[in-house]
């Protein structure tokens, strides 16, 4: 069966009441409607390029308007209102936007095919030049997968993004290749010899890193410490993981000397 021309409904709980403002760690979201159309318009005018390199999609193709971005802006607050997607302003906390983050039935920007059909939400976000080279780009997105988790009712995200450095052509698969399912666990990694200056080169190609925080397991700009790891070559290691276009974990690591 063909799933390309149908959209998922978000499928969400009677009472379930989406929040109008979240907030995580130095990050703030507010509901995005037209009181925001200053900051929107700018904001869009100043990231048309990283817009369509980080989010993908047939928007923007251009320069937009203030009477184009208003009719937009109502769109998302009677969506909003209906419960049929979901839009963020994003913003420092007490200080300026950065960008925007939406929360979409799935087939409506990412077209709908049978492997996707377990995905409850199609998630995807954009923030401005100034702070993607910041590290905002990737903070909003850890940001992201906590509001989904603690905020709202949907079990399997779907995180829509584009990046070049994490496609690889068909025409590039051996003849013999399977397209495996994402698998959490990491399938292939690399020793670099100074891990921070590769993150920040796969970052500037739009590469987002994992972040975590748990126990024997903690990031910090999403680069890990680990002890013990490595005995043959030094005390430990620090490594980096990211995933691939089809979800799949890879990750990089930094002997540490003794």
């Amino acid at each position: 069966m063909n799933y390309a021309d149908f959209t998922k409904k978000l499928v969400l709980p009677p009472d379930f009441e989406a929040p109008r403002r979240l907030t995580y760690e130095g990050l703030v979201a507010e509901a995005l409607d037209r009181s925001h159309l200053d900051d929107d318009v700018r904001g869009i005018n100043a990231s048309i390029e990283l817009i369509q390199r980080t989010r993908g999609g047939a928007w923007p193709t251009g320069p937009v308007a203030e009477e184009e971005d208003f009719a937009d802006l109502v769109w998302h607050e009677v969506e909003f209102r209906d419960a049929f997607s979901f839009s963020y302003a994003v913003y420092e906390a007490g200080g300026p936007y950065i960008g925007c983050a939406y929360l979409y039935p799935m087939g409506r920007r990412t077209e709908l095919t049978a492997e996707l059909l377990d995905r409850d939400v199609d998630v995807s976000w954009w923030v401005i030049p100034d702070a993607y080279e910041r590290g905002l780009y990737a903070k909003l997105y850890v940001a992201l997968q906590h509001w989904l988790t603690e905020e709202f009712p949907f079990g399997a995200v779907h995180y829509s993004r584009t990046s070049a450095s994490q496609r690889r052509p068909r025409s590039s698969m051996p003849e013999d290749a399977t397209c495996a399912s994402p698998t959490p666990t990491t399938q292939m990694g690399w020793e670099v010899e100074d891990i921070e200056a590769t993150v920040r080169e796969l970052r500037s190609r739009s590469v987002v890193f994992e972040e975590y925080d748990m126990p024997g397991l903690k990031t910090v700009d999403g680069i890990a410490e680990i002890e013990r790891n490595y005995p043959s070559k030094g005390t430990g290691e620090r490594g980096a993981w990211f995933r691939d276009s089809e979800g799949n974990m890879l990750g990089i690591g930094q002997p540490v000397g003794n």
